[in-house]
């Protein structure tokens, strides 16, 4: 059993974060691994949205800052047709970033742990728009919620809370059939 509340806390470089207390739903559970592949899909989506709006869906720190017009013209007469979806979006040159943080690729990071997880992206680049810097702006592709942790928390919660029920659920049929065997003996 797990000591303790069990909370989540979520913090990426240059961006603050928050912590979540989710013990209402981990009542005698202290093994999430089972729950995190929920919580990467979940999070997935989150992502696809801050990429689809440019920034500013769900993050603190508002819309990713437009491309410089000189950056912009260079992208557009070198990559114009042949970057699909991704030309000429802010943080999509190659689209390595947005499907490495919307999907799972060699540049993904989910690993998860029994108490917790981590969920990112080893394009180096990712760092240096995080953090901004020199002529780079910060644009920030992780970005906690704003304010209230309403809506993308509730969302990764609503994830653990599944894997919480399942748990339940398998702990109340080992139960059931235990007691059945003990009330009606075995069959064959």
């Amino acid at each position: 059993m797990a000591e303790g509340p069990m909370q989540i806390s979520f913090s990426a470089p240059n961006a603050g974060g928050f912590l979540v207390d989710v013990s209402r739903f981990t009542n005698g559970l202290s093994d999430f691994r089972p729950a995190w592949p929920d919580v990467f899909d979940e999070i997935e989506e989150i992502q696809e949205d801050e990429f689809a709006a440019g920034g500013g869906e769900h993050g603190a720190h508002g819309k990713w800052k437009p491309l410089s017009a000189g950056y912009a013209l260079w992208k557009t007469e070198k990559y114009s047709g042949t970057q699909g979806e991704h030309y000429p979006k802010v943080l999509s040159l190659s689209g390595a970033l947005h499907e490495s943080l919307t999907g799972r690729t060699g540049d993904s990071i989910r690993s998860g742990r029994r108490g917790g997880f981590t969920f990112g992206t080893s394009i180096d680049y990712a760092r240096h728009h995080q953090k901004g810097g020199g002529d780079l702006p910060v644009r920030r592709p992780i970005d906690p919620p704003r304010g209230g942790i309403k809506d993308p928390w509730s969302i990764i919660a609503r994830a653990i809370q599944r894997h919480a029920v399942r748990e339940q659920r398998k702990h109340l049929s080992k139960f059931a059939r235990e007691q059945t065997s003990q009330s009606f003996g075995s069959w064959g």
